[in-house]
């Protein structure tokens, strides 16, 4: 059951990942002051109407970017953000990515 709930997950987020076909933005001349940061990214696995153990799961992991202005840190933090919901064999699997950031010193 653990194994299919994971595979589910990982399917899950490859098409979410996949799905979204944006154009990148053109870079702005004067872009200001930029800095690092550190993003920490929360994914949390939870199963609806079901008791399984060891659910809800949520991993973090840390990602460091520098080079960054304020606007594109906050355009970098909003694009982890999202919400799947998959269904199978009458399972349902709900996964939530969010982001939040914080400015390094330089």
């Amino acid at each position: 059951m653990k194994k299919l709930l994971f595979l589910l997950c990982v399917s899950a987020l490859v098409f979410a990942g996949c799905s979204k076909d944006e154009k990148e933005p053109e870079p702005d001349p004067n872009p200001g002051p930029t800095y690092c940061y550190e993003f920490t990214i929360s994914t949390t696995y939870s199963v609806a109407g079901a008791s399984v153990p060891g659910y809800p799961y949520t991993v973090r992991t840390k990602s460091k970017q520098c080079g960054l202005t304020k606007e594109r840190a906050q355009e970098v933090e909003d694009s982890y953000d999202s919400f799947s919901t998959s269904r199978i064999n009458g399972v349902t699997v709900r996964i939530k990515v969010t982001a939040s950031k914080k400015r390094l010193r330089n």
